[in-house]
């Protein structure tokens, strides 16, 4: 079941990152039908920092402004994402430090 939960997690991040990579599109003024190209191709911020500039003029970023931004956009999104599991990471590993350290105390 926890497996099921963790797929849940990430399709969730997926939807959450393209609903951001959304916004800022249309932020940027970006016209709704393209926003929606966007929607529904499933274009997250991993998907966009992999993306050539040819793809993205493809799928209707016409301007060399938009794509830059929205490729700057998206690398600070990831770099938020990794620092948090970072936080939690350090978070977990504190508690078992002390444990661990209290464990060998008591031998």
């Amino acid at each position: 079941m926890a497996d099921n939960t963790s797929k849940m997690d990430c399709s969730s991040n997926s939807a959450n990152s393209t609903a951001k990579v959304c916004e800022f599109l249309i932020t940027r003024g970006v016209e709704e039908e393209i926003v929606e190209r966007f929607r529904f191709e499933k274009m997250d911020a991993v998907a966009i920092t992999n993306a050539s500039d040819e793809l993205l003029k493809e799928m209707g970023l016409a301007k060399a402004g938009d794509r830059l931004s929205l490729k700057g956009f998206c690398a600070h999104q990831e770099d938020e994402s990794s620092s948090l599991e970072g936080n939690k990471h350090r978070k977990r590993a504190l508690p078992e430090a002390f444990l661990s350290r209290k464990k060998e105390k008591n031998k």
